[in-house]
């Protein structure tokens, strides 16, 4: 490059090397390097443009006479040099060797550095006024690159910029390419974010198509592409997905390529899924994934089999699921694409909460949540809420249910987001099932049929919480025709919800149609111990036991005994605290009843409410039908509310078990106060650093023992682990925000909180009808209160 002889150079080298300059090496065959990059930058940014330009000319023409055979191993320089001298002329060797170099770059999946090398060349095409075909050529190439680099909020944008030159070009096969692309790399066409509808896509997608008159592979991919598109329509899109799809189909097998036909077929399952056409998703899926591994496209053999797991998961087919789980997690490990790893993370998470393995659940979704974060996937993001929500549900714990819902309802439509409060129905806080329900009503005859199922079983929930009647036998007949199906939240599988045969059960028997209820829980325990689903056995144990043991019904007393003391065991072996308060509650009514029958209204009348303690019992009746139940702290706080209608009650007074008081907010006693919480915080900087110091370091030693096949390390570690995140949990709120130690009012409302919800939980098993009625009228907070919709007379 420089044109002196090897000897000056070699002399010269020496003498910056005595001022400790420049690093000799290689015995001086070099290759020598600055002694820092700081020299480096100086000496270069001294030297005129033009010298510049003309020195990286050289470098480029020196590189490519000393290894002409090799120029591969050398792209990245050859692109560098040659688009520092683009201003000497050489714009097209530089967008060429750039090209080249990132296409290399994808090749060895280095999708990062292949943004680079194609914004570089689109860059300079733009600024040298290539034509809109070339530039549209790099957008197309930059955009597929953010993509699979993480960036797919950047990759959209790209795209878009792709069709506006296609427009330039005047070519539809242009614009069909650009309109393909935007939302769907990497899953074979069918990709969209959960509960968003992008009118501009379809916009785009219709233009494309109105320019694609012959039949061809691009128009069958316009065609499909279009069915999913218009899958979270504000308008019934149901019949044109239906056609557009199944010509899609049609024309794909005309066209006879076999990646088209996948494509086609990938994107109508998704198109027109419901829970009618199980037998024809199966068979697509299927189809799918053969295309796929036949020619080697790992996206579409990898969304193929996302659907095949959703449809054997429904089918009940857990030994197929499995094997599905593990082809996937394979595949995706061979992709290398964090999105991939993320969902197979996320499958085998399903696996563990279907096993009852809670902890190891947890792990996997902490997995799957660290690499959406990582490819800011917003699908993965709330994915990741919902399954944590739901693992919570099933552990009984509310509270955290709650948190991660909130989590979750940012990316869900507010009317769809309520029918959560099913979730916090089966943690064991029925609270706000009736208000949920009726909020709902028009929601659940809009959301696309993949989402049929789970929704219809949420409202299933807050019917027989709510004891709304009329709603629940209109959801126990739609319900009806699936009771051999799983429930699946949402089309990615995020958490199985169990067997539509339990919540048939739950619905039958807040109706006291007890002879249908038991036949519907028979199947779903049959289901459940047929796939070893522990939890969902549990649950249906519980609702089963607690339904014998009402008054009212024919109890079965061996048989009730029996399914709650199973219940228990499981309940108490998994963590399944809400299932232990409900077999407490049903023991209780099983124990004071003589066969099962109700005891006697003592007032005489079925019109009388009574809510009284006699002994070491309490007399509770409603709407005619009278229960025992053994005392609790709870029973008095609900006592003392029942008998002050209207007023609102400090938890201080509450707690203390004083006499009802009528002051209302703006009279409280004095010395009471409002503020909740201290200033001091549960845990010091120091020791939060130390905590998660050693988090970090138990979840590398899990990684190196399950590595090493070395399950009991690796056992030993998540015991640990789960011990120090519920420490952890129980010092730092959402956000990492601390939290405080409670004063004396926070702890009083917590206790009388969970006694009130607690007491109101057991009386729902034990008297369905009144727990609707409390759930609905009781509030609870730093103040509670009892404001029913309509007067009842109590007699306390």
């Amino acid at each position: 490059v420089s044109g002196a002889p090897r000897d000056s150079v070699l002399s010269v080298l020496g003498g910056l090397a005595a001022h400790r300059l420049v690093d000799l090496a290689g015995f001086g065959l070099g290759p020598h390097r600055f002694t820092h990059a700081l020299v480096r930058e100086t000496l270069y940014e001294d030297l005129p443009a033009e010298e510049r330009w003309h020195l990286h000319y050289r470098v480029g023409e020196g590189l490519e006479k000393l290894y002409p055979s090799q120029l591969s191993m050398h792209l990245d320089q050859l692109a560098h040099h040659f688009s520092q001298a683009a201003a000497l002329g050489e714009v097209d060797r530089a967008i060429e060797y750039s090209q080249e170099a990132a296409q290399q770059a994808v090749r060895q999946l280095g999708y990062e550095e292949a943004v680079g090398h194609y914004a570089r060349a689109l860059d300079l095409a733009d600024a040298s006024g290539k034509p809109a075909s070339q530039r549209f050529d790099l957008l197309l190439a930059l955009g597929n690159a953010q993509w699979w680099a993480g960036h797919v909020t950047e990759a959209g944008r790209t795209f878009q910029s792709a069709a506006s030159a296609a427009r330039e070009t005047r070519d539809p096969s242009r614009l069909a390419e650009a309109a393909l692309r935007v939302g769907e790399v990497g899953h074979g066409g069918v990709y969209m974010q959960a509960w968003t509808y992008d009118a501009l896509r379809v916009e785009l997608l219709d233009e494309a198509l109105s320019g694609l008159n012959e039949p061809s592979s691009l128009k069958v991919r316009v065609l499909a592409r279009l069915s999913t598109a218009l899958y979270f329509s504000p308008f019934d899109s149901l019949s044109r997905r239906e056609s557009l799809s199944r010509e899609a189909v049609d024309l794909a097998r005309r066209v006879g390529e076999e990646s088209t036909l996948a494509y086609a077929l990938n994107a109508r399952h998704l198109a027109v899924w419901s829970p009618d056409n199980i037998e024809e998703r199966l068979a697509l899926a299927s189809e799918v994934v053969e295309l796929g591994a036949g020619i080697g496209d790992l996206s579409l053999e990898l969304t193929g089999r996302v659907w095949r797991l959703a449809d054997l998961l429904e089918t009940g087919a857990a030994q197929a699921a499995d094997r599905e789980i593990e082809a996937y997690s394979a595949l995706a490990d061979r992709a290398g694409y964090p999105h991939f790893i993320a969902y197979a993370f996320m499958f085998r998470a399903i696996r563990s909460m279907l096993k009852g393995h809670f902890l190891e659940a947890e792990t996997f979704a902490r997995r799957s949540a660290e690499l959406g974060n990582l490819v800011t996937d917003v699908n993965i993001q709330l994915s990741h809420h919902i399954q944590m929500a739901w693992l919570r549900a099933l552990q009984g714990r509310p509270g955290e249910t709650a948190a991660h819902l909130e989590l979750a309802s940012r990316g869900v439509p507010d009317e769809v987001d309520k029918l959560h409060v099913s979730m916090m129905c089966l943690a064991g806080e029925p609270e706000g099932a009736s208000a949920a329900l009726s909020s709902t009503s028009e929601a659940r005859q809009r959301v696309p049929p993949a989402f049929w199922l789970p929704v219809n079983t949420g409202a299933a929930v807050l019917a027989s919480n709510a004891g709304a009647a009329g709603e629940a036998k209109a959801i126990y007949e739609a319900l009806r025709p699936y009771e051999r199906r799983w429930v699946l939240s949402g089309r990615d599988i995020v958490a199985p919800l169990g067997p539509v045969a339990y919540y048939l059960g739950l619905l039958a028997a807040s109706l006291s149609r007890f002879e249908l209820a038991a036949g519907h829980f028979e199947v779903a325990l049959e289901a459940a111990q047929a796939i070893g689903a522990r939890p969902f056995v549990a649950l249906a144990q519980a609702a089963y036991g607690a339904m014998l043991a009402r008054p009212g019904g024919n109890v079965d007393q061996p048989r009730a005994l029996q399914l709650l003391a199973d219940a228990s065991e499981t309940a108490d072996e998994l963590g399944m605290k809400q299932i232990q308060h409900q077999v407490e509650a049903a023991r209780g009514v099983l124990s004071l009843t003589d066969s099962g029958k109700p005891p006697a209204l003592s007032e005489g009348s079925t019109s009388t409410s009574i809510f009284r303690k006699d002994g070491e019992y309490w007399t509770i009746g409603f709407q005619g039908v009278v229960v025992l139940m053994k005392d609790a702290k709870g029973l008095h706080m609900l006592r003392r509310l029942l008998a002050a209608p209207g007023s609102d009650l400090h938890v201080l007074e509450l707690a203390a078990g004083t006499a009802a008081s009528t002051n209302r907010k703006a009279g409280l006693r004095e010395g009471w106060s409002l503020d909740g919480i201290s200033a001091e915080t549960i845990l010091d900087p120091m020791a939060k650093a130390a905590y998660r110091a050693r988090i970090e370091g138990l979840n590398r030693e899990i990684d190196e023992a399950e590595s090493n096949n070395d399950m009991g390390r690796a056992s030993a570690g998540r015991a640990e682990l789960q011990f120090l995140l519920d420490e952890l949990t129980a010092a730092v709120g959402l956000g990492g925000r601390d939290r405080r130690i409670p004063s004396s009012a926070e702890r009083a409302r917590s206790s009388v909180s969970k006694s009130i919800r607690s007491s109101v939980g057991r009386i729902q098993t034990a008297h369905p009808a009144l727990g609707a009625h409390l759930a609905g009228a009781i509030t609870t907070g730093y103040f509670c209160s009892y404001k029913p919709n309509e007067a009842v007379d109590w007699r306390t």
